[in-house]
């Protein structure tokens, strides 16, 4: 690989900057077009800002900003998506999904999905108007130093964010809006609570929850994000949102529910704000609280653990001794009783009418189903 020479401008990034800002600011000090920047030194094919490379991360522009701008190749990987890596999440997928990880719909040059949030305050405050790496992921929804629920797009046009493609960092590509104007929302206080602990979460590695501690922070973001997966759909949704509105804290409920080919990363920035207001409720006086709510919706084990395929202890002390409800069994009678009942009513006794009364094939399995197959003429459907 190449050794590329120190830049004429060379910027450091600022805190928490994301690769993709950090290079857009280089550029211009450069007087440089973005696109000509990236061919100038590196020449990729397909072109890197045709790509998202805060979340691929290319290992030859990471390494020739770091030669370009004289910082050490540690603190450019920093800038990248793959820097949280171990600490809210454990590995960093580049090429399919992940989680936490908002996608901003690549396709040429353009930008299809809006994965790129923004504070409007923060634009308007910066003597050097950047975006923060912070704003590409979906634990992110609000803004703590300012107290706002984040911006997904131009206040003016609604186009989504494509910084490379703007006049200036901080303005539209398609109408040139200043995005600073965008109208902001003041934030729930225990949103902005939460969205500070999770902060302290990735960048100490560990997380407090209820009265305890979760030692590696990716468990912790795991819980969080079945606590989202309950609250956002299924069709117990609605009764654990009601049973988490008696509470006095859980004040706004949130939306729709989120679409089965979507998820948490395709959500707005106000709807994840919601959302996370339900979830705060239940992280403050875990596991107690969460419990509760899930004993009064009918949540029991087999759907707290819904598509989970790593469950964190936290999560498996809280479902497995509270939410475990004995699988009810009919009894000999019961069969018996349905099987006359469909033999009076029916032509033939069919399986399948026999499962609808009285449970399904295993339960029918467990109670000695030949036995009654003979005795009644169950036909296997």
């Amino acid at each position: 690989m190449a050794t590329i020479a120190p830049f004429a401008f060379r910027p450091e990034p600022l805190p928490d900057e994301l690769l993709s800002s950090w290079m857009l600011r280089t550029a211009a000090g450069m007087l440089m077009k973005p696109y000509d920047f990236t061919h100038t030194y590196w020449r990729s094919k397909p072109p890197a800002l045709t790509r998202d490379i805060d979340r691929m991360a290319p290992a030859n522009i990471i390494t020739g900003m770091a030669e370009g701008t004289g910082i050490p190749l540690a603190r450019a990987y920093q800038t990248t998506l793959g820097g949280y890596a171990g600490s809210l999440f454990g590995e960093m997928n580049a090429q399919g999904f992940a989680p936490w990880i908002m996608p901003v719909g690549v396709r040429h040059r353009s930008r299809q999905s809006f994965g790129q949030q923004f504070c409007p305050k923060c634009l308007a405050e910066d003597e050097r108007p950047y975006f923060r790496r912070a704003w590409r992921i979906a634990t992110s929804s609000v803004c703590v130093r300012h107290e706002v629920v984040l911006a997904d797009r131009c206040p003016d046009c609604g186009e989504s964010v494509a910084a490379h493609r703007s006049p200036r960092l901080d303005r539209c590509w398609k109408c040139e809006c200043a995005l600073r104007d965008a109208v902001t929302r003041v934030a729930d206080p225990e949103v902005l609570r939460l969205q500070a602990g999770f902060e302290l979460a990735i960048k100490n590695g560990w997380a407090v929850l209820g009265q305890g501690v979760v030692h590696f922070a990716p468990r912790y973001f795991l819980l969080v994000r079945q606590l989202l997966s309950l609250v956002s759909h299924g069709p117990r949704r609605t009764r654990f949102l009601r049973a988490i509105g008696e509470h006095r804290w859980a004040h706004r409920m949130p939306g729709g529910p989120i679409e089965p080919a979507g998820g948490i990363e395709y959500l707005t920035p106000s709807a994840r704000h919601d959302h996370f207001a339900m979830v705060a409720w239940l992280l403050w006086g875990w596991p107690d609280l969460f419990v509760e709510a899930a004993q009064k919706a009918g949540i029991w084990q087999s759907w707290a653990l819904k598509d989970m395929r790593d469950v964190p202890w936290d999560y498996q002390r809280a479902v497995r001794p509270d939410l475990v409800r004995a699988s009810y069994q009919p009894t000999d009678g019961e069969i018996s009783a349905a099987i006359g009942f469909l033999d009076r009513t029916r032509d033939r006794v069919w399986l399948d009418e026999l499962v609808e009364l009285i449970g399904d094939n295993k339960d029918l399995k467990q109670k000695g189903l030949v036995k009654f197959v003979n005795e009644f003429r169950v036909m296997a459907g």
